[in-house]
């Protein structure tokens, strides 16, 4: 499992026009040139992950996970080329064929180490974790984030994920901070790999401690799969698109870590995920 030693965020709801996000950044003295929406949400998230977790450390590895990476790019390249029918200008090119948010978050925060972009629908956190656990990692240190953008217009973006015409939507920034040697991590974290079968699932939700808490992705709510009985079901909360994973965790962070905890999704491709935890000091 994985020592989380920080984390931090940045969650808006979206309105009728998008929130300055720039602003934002330069009230924390940072000020970056010629970059987009999921660069600046990236870089909020990460800058309030180091407030309130401390030096993150040079040898650190980055990694940016996403549920829909670079989207208002991918949007807008579509646009050009489908509905003006003129083609991408180098900008938008750049932004939806390669990820520079870990360029700017390694810029501002001073880590040196590899980089790496993870994309994965209704698992982009899970996927992060995953790829951390994996035995033959040689970094110590880690800062792992997970940053889904607002897309206007706001109609056009419900359809896209599958909501209500009357829901409200958000865009968020996660980021965890990981360190093998911290002394008193506030949790422990692993991911399990997403699984075909719910039978694999339930065998791992019965093999936690009684009274674990289960917090279960907002597309699972109302259609709940068959839940042990000697878990405690968490109600949901507000992120209904994307990053609901990445907020059930930090909700845990952020309440004290108490007790074990663990999150269960499923994306369209119908394969589930198990996300668990348990306090640093088990």
């Amino acid at each position: 499992m994985l020592n989380i030693a920080g984390f931090g965020r940045h969650v808006g709801a979206l309105g009728a026009a998008p929130e300055d996000l720039r602003a934002q950044l330069l009230a924390l003295g940072v000020s970056v040139r010629r970059v987009n929406r999921f660069i600046e949400l990236a870089l909020l998230g990460a800058l309030r992950c180091r407030a309130n977790g401390g030096d993150i450390g040079a040898d650190a590895a980055l990694y940016a996970a996403a549920e829909t990476p670079m989207l208002n790019d991918c949007v807008k390249a579509l646009r050009s080329t489908i509905a003006e029918q003129r083609p991408p200008t180098p900008f938008e090119f750049m932004n939806i064929s390669g990820n520079m948010a870990g360029f700017y978050i390694a810029q501002q925060l001073g880590i040196g180490g590899p980089q790496l972009a993870v994309a994965r629908r209704h698992g982009g956190l899970e996927a992060g974790f995953e790829l951390l656990g994996i035995s033959h990692r040689s970094h110590r240190r880690a800062l792992l984030g997970c940053v889904d953008e607002g897309v206007w217009p706001l109609d056009e973006q419900r359809e896209r994920l599958g909501l209500a015409a009357d829901a409200t939507l958000y865009e968020s920034s996660h980021w965890f901070h990981i360190d093998a040697d911290c002394a008193t991590p506030l949790a422990r974290v692993a991911a399990l790999l997403p699984q075909a079968e719910y039978g694999a699932i339930e065998t791992e939700l019965r093999a936690l401690p009684g009274g674990t808490r289960i917090a279960l992705h907002p597309r699972l709510e109302r259609d709940a799969p068959p839940l042990p009985a000697t878990l405690e079901r968490l109600p949901g909360h507000d992120l209904r698109g994307q990053g609901a994973c990445a907020e059930a965790l930090y909700r845990y962070l952020d309440s004290g870590a108490a007790g074990p905890w663990c999150h269960l999704s499923r994306g369209e491709d119908g394969l589930w995920s198990l996300l668990r935890a348990q306090p640093g000091a088990s």
